[in-house]
């Protein structure tokens, strides 16, 4: 690395070149050393860039390249503190380069040997594998430029580091310069390195070496959580590969994410074979690397697994743990609000028997509530009169006792009757007495008959003679029957008809004026808008009478549809039953009554107390 005294600056460049066949967008991220910050109003660009942003230590520049466009970028970082300072560059969120430098605190005083000497002596190699030029013996060219200054450092092999992006093939390189005071003046200026990408195969026949890494985030998670992947393969070898193919096996508790792979910063997805993913890489030269992300659904419910990915024969893994689902503590339901019943009874007479009515009533619900009634010696029940809710009731029949049990819904009342009649013909009343053992509950009942009478003479007749009224033909009584069907097919013509879509349907439910429309038009709707309504619940619970009452008619399209580009297949049939109905049809979409205007239809918008309506004379 160069070498650079505190407070001196160091200047960036940054080059990107695009030379595919299509534009790239690249987000850059350069994130600033410890100890260093950057000099305001250095940031120079020959393209047009977004930013910079200068945050949270990185400097912040988006740009879009074109094919065969080149961006060349450069600012300058000021060295506060000393030690070796590490720039990194990051793209489209990977790692590209980094490069390096020496910050000394004080500067070396040169060597008396070296200024005494006379002729040129072996200078002690700079670290990081840079080399100085004519390395290895004295010349004249080294002597006239030590007299000239500064020495310049080159890499001898630079690193490459791939940065893919598909059929881009960018090529992204960076190089660094410094400038700062150095009192022996041979440190001012120091070396220069650059990396990049080359956009064909170094040429290099040595072996390849393929080295595969995996992470995952988060790598401890509960059953559904969708876990990211990053895999990174390099070729750190001297030769090219051929054939390469990355495979990462999820079937141990995964499902890949469909749609969720980037290779080098673009879409593309891999070969799924029951979640046995693999991406073909093909060639990478030596030196380069390349990254693939994905997502994939946890699905295992416990334990711990391996993913693995494989590339050439090189292989790592990274160990997924499911972490037990934290299930809520289950809250003891409330214990149930008492039951509360009411009783009330009546009784009415029907000459010579007596019918009794029990109402149990309770606004909270009950079960099992027991009915006891007892009758007094005047009174004998009518066997089988029992009811509960007009349907004959079980009776549990003892002498003089009668009893029942019965469930109320909340909000609901249970109805019990039956009959009772005297025990003798002296009895012209008696008493029963109703029971809710449960509750504490009673009530009491008086019934009374009607005497018998015996030895009693009819009531007299009277007899009064009317004029006779004149003969009238019997079919001139059944012409107001004749003429009923008449009247109501008047009615029924009476009403227009009306073919609505959908979204005119909700509408009018909406705003409440369905009912209104009903009481004037025969609303008709085509199978297509039947299919639509069927699958929204809430409107369909609405408007599910009115077709079950045929007051909403649901009819087949003809085959022959009105068919419009650019429109669903329901407005086709909606406008192919309003052609057979030579009926007006009310649409509930603004944007489509306008598309329909365009098309030729005739078309008025009721903004007051009605739907959209579209109207169009048909042939």
């Amino acid at each position: 690395p160069q070498v650079v005294d505190m407070n001196g600056t160091v200047d960036y460049r940054i080059t990107l070149t695009n030379t595919g066949g299509m534009s790239a967008l690249l987000i850059v991220e350069d994130a600033i050393p410890g100890g260093m910050e950057y000099v305001n109003g250095s940031f120079i660009s020959n393209i047009s860039v977004s930013g910079p942003l200068i945050s949270d230590g990185k400097i912040k520049y988006n740009l879009t390249l074109n094919p065969g466009e080149t961006a060349l970028i450069s600012y300058s970082l000021k060295a506060l503190t000393d030690g070796t300072k590490k720039n990194k560059l990051y793209v489209n969120g990977s790692f590209i380069t980094s490069a390096s430098v020496v910050v000394r605190d004080p500067p070396p005083e040169p060597s008396d040997d070296t200024e005494s000497s006379g002729t040129s002596t072996r200078r002690t190699p700079p670290p990081c594998g840079w080399l100085p030029p004519n390395w290895g013996g004295t010349s004249s060219s080294a002597s006239e430029e030590d007299e000239k200054g500064p020495v310049n450092y080159k890499l001898d092999n630079p690193p490459i580091v791939l940065v893919s992006l598909g059929s881009l093939n960018a090529r992204v390189s960076s190089s660094q310069t410094s400038s700062g005071s150095s009192s022996s003046g041979s440190a001012g200026t120091g070396g220069q390195s650059s990396v990049g990408v080359a956009a064909a195969s170094s040429g290099v026949t040595g072996l390849p070496m393929v080295v595969v890494e995996i992470m995952a985030t988060p790598t401890q998670a509960e059953t559904g959580t969708p876990i990211t992947f990053i895999v990174r393969v390099s070729n750190i070898g001297d030769g090219p590969t051929k054939d390469l193919t990355l495979t990462v096996d999820l079937s141990s508790g995964l499902d890949y994410v469909k749609g969720s792979s980037m290779v080098g910063g673009l879409s593309r997805e891999p070969e799924n074979d029951n979640n046995k993913l693999s991406w073909s890489i093909g060639i990478l030269d030596p030196g380069k690397a390349i990254e693939v992300s994905f997502r994939a659904e946890l699905l295992a419910t416990s334990g711990n697994f391996n993913v693995v990915a494989t590339a050439g024969s090189s292989s790592d893994s990274v160990l997924i743990s499911v972490k037990p689902r934290n299930k809520p503590t289950p809250l003891n339901p409330p214990p149930p609000a008492p039951a509360v019943v009411e009783l009330k009874a009546s009784a009415s007479s029907l000459s010579d028997r007596a019918k009794v009515i029990i109402m149990v009533s309770s606004p909270t619900g009950a079960k099992g509530v027991k009915v006891i009634v007892t009758l007094d010696g005047s009174l004998r029940y009518v066997l089988g009169s029992a009811e509960i809710g007009n349907l004959p009731a079980k009776t549990d029949v003892s002498s003089s006792t009668l009893k029942w049990v019965v469930s109320i819904s909340k909000g609901g009342t249970a109805v019990i009757t039956f009959e009772v009649e005297p025990a003798d013909e002296e009895v012209t009343d008696g008493t029963v007495r109703v029971f809710l053992p449960n509750f504490g509950k009673s009530v009491e009942v008086k019934v009374k008959f009607e005497p018998k009478q015996r030895g009693v003479a009819p009531p007299p007749s009277f007899h009064i003679q009317l004029p006779a009224l004149p003969s009238i033909p019997w079919w001139v009584l059944l012409l107001p029957i004749t003429l009923i069907p008449v009247i109501f097919a008047y009615r029924r013509k009476s009403k227009r008809e009306v073919v609505m879509d959908y979204q005119a349907l909700k509408w009018a439910v909406r705003r409440g004026i369905l009912e209104d429309m009903l009481e004037d038009s025969e609303i008709y709707i085509p199978m297509e808008t039947f299919n639509k309504l069927s699958k929204d619940y809430e409107l369909m619970s609405v408007v599910e009478k009115y077709i079950v009452d045929r007051a909403i008619k649901v009819e087949r399209a003809p085959k022959r549809w009105i068919i419009i580009e650019g429109v669903d297949s329901e407005l086709s049939a909606v406008l192919g039953l309003a052609d057979k109905k030579r009926a007006p049809v009310y649409i509930g979409e603004e944007e489509l009554l306008k598309e329909l205007k365009k098309r030729g239809f005739r078309v008025r918008l009721i903004k007051e107390a009605a739907p959209p309506i579209v109207r169009k004379d048909f042939p």
